[in-house]
């Protein structure tokens, strides 16, 4: 019977030592835990223990922990996590290399046990093993549309390995997360040159996956000597680019009564630029290219005159359309098809100049990197429609100015075109091929009606 008791005993004392449960009661948890203290503390120098040890504000998911705990770079021997109640020991087999700067990451994976909340931004410190610490420093933003699992990928670069840095098969020296807003940033990070890719992360092994999703890169490679620090150095995930031929393109447009014909604006559309594109697809319509070219007519309704048109088909059934003269404003036109089995007729009528506004605003060039002479385009894109796009180009940094924009919200994107073929260039990792520089200005522009917006300033 003694036996029987003493084995009940040992069951509930191993039991709840296994299950991790905080005290219950109380209001919902929605705060992300708070590690309240580490030692050694941050920026420690002479540092001569063998582990690291943690301190919490409530009890942590320890899996969660022990997969968001990342050190750069990694001590030779295996590790130990010794946890007692609202702590954790680091332990490190055979401790740390003297005269060493050791950089620490705990990512946004750790949570708490209470209410499963994550940190909204990854924690980082340093400490060193000699006399010194290492205080270079790389910051920046990644604009993307899906922070969720993204990682910043740091590799030094060196004249042994610089052709041969590869983030899908080589794991990085350095790594760190973006917060909410997408502000990332690397610090004690020792002299040298570096190499830096921004991605997804999906499978949590710091090694991208090129068949998951799309890889960021800087510019160059960046150098820091002593404790520089860098800021700006932003990636870029949006595409801004227009791709007709895209499937999301051809169901947006508007479809005719029969579902014959759709096109690229409504019916009574009332706000139409007068250098507008139009963009029609035939389906099922039996008719020859040549046929719907001489009967798709173009009319003034206020002179009843039909309007010289310009035909560009983008494939066998999608075809663009455009005046090689600009429209008036404010006047009603009608694009019309009238040959069996089609009887498209769709009004629309151009934008007012009371409906129109300025955005100006001036180039500034601070990167010495970037020669004077290159193309730099401006695009000034609608929010909500890609294809609303307008595109000037300078050959030096100065003034810069949008006239007869249509009302709206307006997205401000410029980059230095170095190929000069009009699209931005996002780079290759492998072989290594940066992107060109960009400039995405942060706050989404409105234009309004006899209005300018100036003072948009664009900086590299």
């Amino acid at each position: 019977m003694i036996k029987f008791l003493l084995l009940i005993a040992g069951a509930i004392f191993f039991s709840s030592c296994a299950n991790q449960q905080p005290p219950s009661g109380g209001e919902d948890d929605k705060t992300p835990p708070k590690i309240i203290k580490v030692n050694p503390e941050s920026n420690t120098i002479k540092f001569t223990g063998n582990s690291i040890k943690f301190y919490f504000d409530e009890y942590v998911n320890r899996r969660s922990f022990e997969d968001a705990f990342k050190i750069s770079p990694l001590p030779e021997g295996r590790k130990k996590f010794d946890w007692g109640a609202k702590d954790v020991e680091v332990i490190f087999e055979n401790g740390f290399e003297k005269n060493k700067t050791y950089s620490i990451v705990i990512t946004k994976d750790l949570r708490d046990v209470n209410g499963g909340n994550q940190l909204t931004s990854p924690m980082n410190f340093a400490f060193s093993t000699g006399d010194k610490i290492d205080k270079g420093g790389v910051a920046g933003k990644i604009f993307s549309d899906n922070l969720e699992k993204m990682i910043v990928s740091c590799y030094k670069v060196t004249s042994l390995n610089g052709n041969f840095v590869k983030p899908d098969t080589i794991k990085p020296d350095f790594i760190t997360q973006p917060d909410e807003k997408g502000n990332y940033a690397f610090s004690n990070l020792p002299e040298g040159k570096f190499r830096l890719f921004a991605f997804n992360d999906d499978d949590r092994n710091f090694l991208y996956n090129k068949s998951d999703g799309k890889i960021a890169l800087l510019s160059s490679d960046i150098e820091i000597l002593d404790s520089t620090k860098l800021s700006g150095k932003n990636f870029l995930f949006k595409n801004f680019n227009f791709d007709v031929k895209s499937k999301e393109f051809i169901q947006s447009l508007k479809s005719d009564s029969l579902n014959l014909v759709f096109a690229s604006f409504h019916n009574g559309s009332n706000s139409i630029r007068d250098n507008e594109r139009f963009y029609f697809y035939f389906r099922n319509t039996n008719l020859s290219k040549y046929e719907l070219a001489d009967n798709l007519k173009l009319t003034d309704s206020a002179s009843n005159t039909n309007v010289k048109i310009a035909f560009n088909w983008i494939n066998d059934s999608l075809l663009q359309v455009f005046s090689p003269e600009k429209l008036k404003q404010n006047r009603t036109y009608k694009f019309s098809v009238l040959k069996l089995p089609l009887n498209f007729v769709r009004f629309f009528k151009t934008i007012s100049e009371s409906k129109t506004g300025t955005v100006s605003g001036s180039v500034i060039v601070s990167d010495s990197a970037i020669n004077s002479g290159v193309n730099i385009v401006i695009q000034l894109i609608e929010k909500n429609n890609f294809s609303n796009k307008f595109t000037q180009s300078l050959t030096n940094a100065g003034a810069y100015k949008f006239e007869n924009i249509p009302e709206g919200d307006y997205i401000l994107f410029s980059f230095i075109d170095y190929n000069r073929n009009g699209v931005y260039d996002a780079g290759a990792y492998f072989p290594f091929e940066p992107s060109e520089p960009f400039f995405l200005y942060e706050k989404d522009l409105k234009v309004k009606g006899m209005w300018n917006t100036d003072n948009a300033q664009i900086i590299f």
